[in-house]
């Protein structure tokens, strides 16, 4: 994921942070954006797991017909913002082996 990318999600989160209630359709769309895919093997309510970073937590957000509960809606941006941070650390990595030379004809150059 790009640098842009992961500052689009960023400024997402937060305008749903200030935002006053977030239906679970807002979130779940969010978090697709962000890598995270419907998991059907956990329990009653919904899961989604990280398709780029497989050792994540799982986030659960719940399907009901009322918006999100404050809680649970700050659960929910504080995993989605973790993972933009994991995201944007292996950009940042990606980006600091191609400039060094690392990768190249083997020799460093």
């Amino acid at each position: 994921m790009t640098r842009d990318k992961i500052r689009k999600y960023r400024r997402q989160i937060e305008k749903l942070r200030r935002k006053g209630g977030v239906s679970w359709k807002e979130m779940v769309s969010l978090a697709r954006k962000i890598g995270r895919v419907p998991d059907t093997s956990r329990g009653k309510e919904p899961t989604y797991t990280s398709i780029h970073l497989p050792r994540s937590r799982p986030i659960t957000i719940p399907h009901h017909e009322k918006d999100l509960t404050p809680g649970v809606k700050s659960n929910v941006l504080d995993d989605l913002e973790r993972d933009l941070d994991e995201l944007e650390a292996i950009e940042i990595g990606s980006q600091n082996r191609r400039y060094s030379g690392h990768g190249g004809n083997g020799n460093g150059q």
